[in-house]
């Protein structure tokens, strides 16, 4: 009877067990029941980080265009072409910008400056420069050239893209095409860049149906009328490049010419549009070129204000007595509508003779295709 006893409180034990057990899994099932279902729920998404996007500066500016005018030259394509991918803010560690090549030593110091990502004809290239776009070195060790005039004309549907560099002349084509090179029509065209290059910064600017880009190696900020001057020396590059052939007509707004006097003067002295002045004699019947020199700001801003406000006209007063008389002639190619008077020509007269050298010589390089009378073979 006793073990009965104890298999029958085991038994009921087992059952309250169950009964427990029982309760648990219906507590279970009904909480599941009203709590929503996981595969039904929306959870708050959270918030994707894509990367920051730069916000370009002037400063990042030079160096993005450096850096496509050297792709550019490499591959013979209008930066029109070259898209920017990527630019991030960095410090080289030496002054190859961590690029380094045989025989040559690089300064060790840290070089602020920007790795560039450039995109053209699905390739991508890294370019790296210092901060003000100066300094441009591709990451593959090339060599390409650094300093130029990139030049994009629009007209009606057509784009034209233009490359101008000392060392390679004029590449031309459609912006988004091969570029064809050719050597400069006029040989003097090189040293009128390098007085480009050398005197200003890197610079880009708009024009109503294109854009100007310098990328220069010198330090002068330019004022508006010497990106004027730019602007119009990469036209006249341009023209005669797609002309190819040249004239000392083109661009020339002064034609200044003095002879007779006492003196036996015979002078010629020709001012273009884009402030260069070129100089020449032909003293006792024997043509000498006198070199060039460029006007500087105050004398552009003159220029241009004249260009702009007066129309055409030609000048030659007579001086002095019939054995001593010296004549001048001057052509001024104005562009504007306001009737000349007689103290504008007598400006405009004054302006020009105090710009030949009396000294007889510029003190700059002579003109290269230059001659007496003012035409280009």
């Amino acid at each position: 009877m006793k073990g009965n006893k104890t298999n029958f409180i085991r038994i009921n034990l087992l059952k309250k067990s169950f009964q427990v057990i029982a309760i648990i899994l219906s507590l279970a099932i009904l909480l599941t029941a009203c709590a929503p279902s996981m595969a039904q729920s929306n959870p708050t998404p959270q918030p994707v980080l894509g990367s920051t996007p730069v916000v370009i500066n002037n400063q990042m500016n030079s160096a993005i265009s450096a850096a496509k005018f050297a792709l550019g030259e490499q591959l013979q394509l209008g930066v029109e072409a070259i898209k920017l991918t990527d630019i991030q803010q960095t410090q080289w560690p030496d002054g190859c910008l961590g690029v380094q090549q045989p025989g040559i030593m690089c300064a060790m110091h840290v070089v602020d400056g920007y790795k560039i990502t450039l995109s053209a004809n699905d390739q991508t290239y890294e370019i790296r420069s210092n901060l003000d776009g100066s300094q441009i070195v591709p990451a593959d060790g090339s060599t390409p050239n650094t300093t130029g005039v990139s030049f994009k004309i629009q007209n009606g549907e057509g784009c034209q893209s233009f490359l101008i560099s000392e060392s390679n002349g004029v590449a031309y084509g459609s912006c988004n095409g091969k570029l064809e090179t050719v050597p400069f029509i006029d040989a003097g065209r090189s040293a009128e860049l390098d007085h480009f290059v050398t005197t200003f910064k890197s610079f880009s600017f708009d024009l109503p149906n294109g854009t100007v880009s310098l990328i220069g190696s010198g330090s002068t900020a330019p004022s508006v009328d010497e990106e004027r001057s730019l602007s119009l020396w990469a036209k006249l590059v341009a023209d005669e490049t797609q002309a190819g052939r040249s004239s000392a007509a083109n661009g020339l707004v002064i034609g200044w010419h003095r002879e007779g006097g006492l003196a036996g003067f015979c002078d010629d002295l020709s001012v273009y549009t884009t402030g260069l002045v070129s100089a020449s004699s032909c003293r006792n019947g024997q043509a000498k070129d006198l070199g060039q020199t460029w006007l500087d700001n105050e004398q552009l801003t003159q220029l241009y204000q004249w260009i702009d406000q007066l129309e055409r006209f030609e000048y030659d007063p007579k001086t002095g007595s019939t054995t001593d008389a010296m004549t001048i002639t001057l052509a001024f190619a104005g562009q504007g509508n306001t009737k000349v008077t007689a103290s504008n020509q007598q400006a405009i007269e004054t302006f020009t003779e105090k710009l030949f050298p009396e000294s007889g010589d510029m003190g700059i390089v002579p003109n290269l295709n230059h001659t007496a009378n003012g035409m280009r073979p």
